[in-house]
């Protein structure tokens, strides 16, 4: 199966045709310099000096494409992939009277090849951003068995956001439990895909051969990310997720083919993080909810301490990595900072996302919230998580551990995706077939049947 993640396509090449008379020189010579070129190109993005970035464009291109529009593809790109970490490799092509730079660049949750073509003055005649897809057939893990359950197309939401997805429900069961399995950041799609990796189909597939149906559902930011970008709405927790898994929980309600006898949310990464926001905000919707993974400290010091992690992985820190960790130190600290205000410009801020999410975000204290609510939680952290880790495992524990409806467990060998490995995680690791734990999953069996 495809990696399907939704980016913001631009692939507008433009072709001019040039009558100067240049001295001949060989094709490594133009392929190094416009290399450079492209490395200078990408520089200003990730800084977000987007003027810089658009002034080597020839006519056509700034005709076509403006400033705001290359920062506006740029903020698109962040809010639905993550962080830019690094360009892998560069590659140069001859396409007719055209040069064209391929640089595969690393983001958080994909690799992007990014298509600059070049005219014969070396001014940038053309773009593309496209993701770089790998085929992947999923199989599923022994804990499933795919004749105890059946899967059901639904769609389900505000009738400007509708969002397709899954339902998951045992064939033996009359009336049942239910899980809602809510995203972590950025654009997931139903399955929460990360290479040949898919959770949340580990999830629901695994739960309902137990037992117990599952609702799993593309998230907003992947279905109506353009739309969400066009029309400028102010995405906050409500209209990124929480807004969704209400909706998801009305669905339910109203659902006439099956009776659930109660309804649970299992949040991974940011959706577990939000997990204390959901139950305050919806204190009669929810029985139950699972936090796997689910960061405690502020989200911009997470985006600091991964970006040094995965920089610093291999032991070397280059010029270029060295500016990228100073580009988001600085984000960072406007995001904390006291000037803060919403008139602050997003490209001063961490993943370019406007000021008004960070003066929400400066708010909320997960832990603390946790403490009000009245219904069962468990909360599972994977021991080699370098996303979100045993401090806020252990955040979770010592504000929490009076609360005789909240349960803890931690895994040694597990990472981010509950899948187990050795040694420290890396982002390479996600792009290895693996399933989550089945200890993982008769944990959560466990607890749900014994509520």
């Amino acid at each position: 199966m495809k990696v399907k993640i939704m980016v913001l396509f631009l692939c507008a090449l433009i072709f001019m045709f040039s009558c100067s008379k240049e001295p001949v020189q060989s094709e490594q010579d133009i392929s190094q310099q416009l290399e450079k070129k492209a490395e200078t190109f990408i520089q200003h993005m990730v800084k977000g000096e987007f003027q810089q970035a658009a002034e080597n464009f020839d006519q056509a291109m700034k005709e076509a494409m403006s400033v705001q529009d290359l920062e506006d593809l740029w903020e698109t790109m962040n809010l639905q992939i993550g962080l830019f970490l690094e360009v892998k490799e560069y590659r140069y092509e001859k396409y007719e009277q055209f040069d064209v730079i391929f640089a595969i660049c690393s983001f958080e949750k994909m690799d992007v090849k990014f298509r600059i073509v070049f005219d014969s003055l070396q001014q940038i005649a053309g773009l593309g951003f496209l993701p770089v897809e790998q085929e992947y057939v999923y199989e599923p893990p022994e804990y499933v068995d795919e004749n105890l359950f059946e899967e059901i197309d639904i769609e389900f939401g505000n009738p400007d956001w509708l969002l397709p997805g899954n339902l998951t429900l045992p064939k033996a069961e009359e009336s049942c439990p239910v899980v809602i399995l809510v995203h972590g950041s950025g654009p997931q799609d139903r399955d929460e895909t990360i290479g040949p990796n898919k959770l949340f189909r580990d999830l629901a597939w695994g739960l309902s051969s137990r037992g117990i149906a599952v609702l799993r559902y593309d998230k907003r930011t992947f279905v109506h990310g353009q739309k969400m970008v066009e029309s400028d709405v102010f995405i906050d927790f409500d209209m990124e997720t929480v807004d969704d898994v209400a909706q998801a929980v009305k669905f339910l309600k109203q659902y006439e083919q099956a009776d659930f006898s109660k309804i649970y949310v299992l949040g991974h990464s940011m959706g577990g993080y939000l997990i204390p926001y959901m139950l305050d905000k919806y204190p009669d919707l929810i029985d139950g909810a699972v936090i796997m993974a689910g960061n405690t400290r502020p989200l911009e010091d997470l985006i600091l301490e991964q970006t040094e992690y995965i920089l610093t992985a291999d032991g070397e820190l280059s010029e270029f990595d060295s500016t990228q960790i100073d580009l988001v130190t600085r984000q960072v600290n406007w995001a904390k900072s006291d000037q803060l205000t919403a008139d602050t410009p997003p490209d001063s801020l961490p993943m370019y996302l406007p000021a008004e999410y960070w003066l929400m975000a400066r708010e909320y204290h997960p832990a603390e919230l946790m403490k009000k609510a009245a219904v069962p939680v468990l909360i599972l952290q994977g021991e080699r998580d370098y996303q979100v880790t045993m401090e806020d495992f252990q955040n979770w524990k010592d504000a929490l551990e009076q609360n005789d409806n909240v349960s803890f467990i931690s895994y040694p060998d597990l990472n981010h995706l509950f899948i187990s490995g050795e040694g420290e995680s890396t982002p390479e690791e996600y792009m290895t077939e693996g399933h989550m734990s089945g200890v993982v999953l008769e944990d959560i069996v466990k607890w749900i049947d014994n509520n």
